[in-house]
C-alpha cells in the first residue's frame, strides 16, 4: 500500500522508481531542509542527494557557506534560496511543492552586535524559527515534518537553550500535529563542537588571555553524556523522511557509551597527546568565566563564534541521557534498517590527529 507521500507523489505524476545510489540517483521526493550548512545538514544532504532526493536549502550569509553542498547532489537536483526565518513569504516560497520538510536550525549561542544588541536570541532561533516553519508547512499541506532538537530539552532546564528547545518542541506540535520530532544527544563528527572543542581549547586555549585555564570541567565534569555518531542521526533522519510510521512519534538517540565531561575530556588528551591541566571550576564561576568571555573579553564583539559561553557552562552541569523508562523510539531501535550505533573511540582519532603534534606520521617509523 502507497504511503500518503507517495500516493501524493502519483497525483502529482512524478515517477517513483529508485535509482542506484550515487548513478544519477532519482527518488521522487523533493526535501525543504533549514539548517543544512551545520555539520548534521552537511552528512544529511550528502545521504538524501545519493539518494535522489530533490532538495531545497535555504541559507543565511552569502552563498560561499553552502558551496560545500553542491558536490553531494547531482546537477539540478538541488537548490539554494537565501532567506530570513522572519520573513513568511521566503519561508514559504522555499517549502512551497515539498514533500518533507527538516527544520535543523539551531545555535548554541546568541547571535549578536556591538554593543550586546541581540540579533537572534534563543527563543527567536529555537521557538519562534521553528513555529513559523510549522505553521507555514501545515499551512502548504506539506504530508511531512521532521523538527530536531536535544536530549537536554527541559522546561525546567536553567539552561536558557535547553528551555527554548522544550518550547519549540511544543509549539512545533501544535502549529503541525504529525510532526516527528528528533532528540539527541550532543554529537560528535569531523566538524563537532565536542570533541574539537576540548581539543582546540587544550591547545589555544579558551581565548585571548586564557590558555593558562587548560580544559574547564564545570563542577567537576561529573556530568554524564552518551555521544552519538552525526553520521547515525543522519541516517535515521533520511530514514525517518521516507516512511510515514514515524509521523507524530518522538525520538531519542544517543550513542551506545557514556562518558562525563571529564572522561572526554581525558579521552580527548589521551587521543591527541597534547599535555593541558584539567580544571575544576565550581558551576557558579564556570558561568562568569562563559559571561565574561562572551560580555566583558576585549574581542568579544568581533569574535564569530564564542568559544565558552555563561549556557554552554549551565549545560556541562546537566546529564543528557535517555531515561529507561523512556516511551521513545531509540537509535537502536533502527538497528534492523542498517543504522548501529557508532563507538565514538572506535572513530575519533580520524579527525582528532590534526591536533596531534606531527599529525598521525609521528610514530610512524620512516617519517621524520
Amino acid at each position: 500500500m502507497a504511503t500518503k507521500v507517495q500516493q501524493r507523489l502519483i497525483k502529482l505524476g512524478r515517477r517513483l522508481e529508485q535509482s542506484p545510489e550515487n548513478r544519477n540517483a532519482s527518488g521522487g521526493l523533493r526535501m525543504t531542509v533549514f539548517g543544512a550548512t551545520g555539520q548534521l545538514g552537511g552528512n544529511l544532504v550528502e545521504m538524501l542527494g545519493a539518494a535522489g532526493s530533490k532538495m531545497i536549502c535555504p541559507y543565511r550569509g552569502d552563498e560561499q557557506e553552502v558551496r560545500h553542498l553542491r558536490p553531494s547532489v547531482d546537477y539540478g537536483n538541488i537548490g539554494f534560496i537565501p532567506y530570513d526565518v522572519r520573513d513568511r513569504d521566503v519561508v514559504r516560497e522555499a517549502i512551497e511543492g515539498s514533500d518533507v520538510v527538516i527544520n535543523l536550525i539551531g545555535k548554541h549561542y546568541q547571535t549578536g552586535h556591538v554593543f550586546g544588541q541581540v540579533n537572534f536570541s534563543y527563543s527567536d532561533v529555537n521557538v519562534k524559527a521553528s513555529q513559523t516553519i510549522a505553521e507555514i508547512s501545515k499551512e502548504m499541506g506539506v504530508p511531512r515534518l521532521i523538527q530536531m532538537s536535544s536530549l537536554a530539552a527541559d522546561l525546567q532546564s536553567p539552561s536558557t537553550w535547553a528551555r527554548t528547545k522544550a518550547e519549540g518542541e511544543i509549539a512545533t506540535v501544535e502549529a503541525f500535529p504529525g510532526a516527528t520530532i528528533v532528540r539527541s544527544a550532543p554529537m560528535f563528527g569531523f566538524r563537532d563542537r565536542l570533541t574539537n572543542w576540548n581539543a582546540t581549547t587544550a591547545t589555544n586555549g579558551l581565548g585571548l588571555g586564557m590558555g593558562g585555564v587548560g580544559i574547564p570541567l564545570v563542577d567537576g565534569g561529573k556530568a554524564k553524556i552518551a555521544p552519538v555518531s552525526v553520521v547515525d542521526v543522519a541516517k535515521v533522519i533520511k530514514i525517518l523522511a521516507d516512511d510515514d510510521k514515524y509521523a507524530g512519534k518522538l525520538l531519542e538517540l544517543a550513542g551506545p557509551d557514556e562518558y562525563t565531561y571529564r572522561e572526554l575530556a581525558e579521552f580527548c588528551l589521551e587521543t591527541t597527546q597534547v599535555r593541558c591541566p584539567l580544571t575544576e571550576i565550581p558551576g557558579p564561576a564556570a558561568e562568569w568565566l562563559g559571561w565574561s568571555l562572551t560580555k566583558l573579553h576585549p574581542l568579544a564583539p568581533i569574535f564569530r563564534e564564542p568559544t565558552f559561553t555563561e549556557d554552554q557552562a549551565r549545560l556541562y552541569q546537566l546529564d543528557q541521557l535517555v531515561a529507561d523508562d523512556s516511551n521513545a523510539l531509540k537509535l537502536e531501535d533502527f538497528a534492523a534498517l542498517g543504522v548501529e550505533p557508532t563507538h565514538m573511540e572506535a572513530i575519533a582519532f580520524q579527525w582528532l590527529h590534526r591536533f596531534k603534534e606531527g599529525g598521525h606520521f609521528k610514530e610512524v617509523e620512516g617519517y621524520h
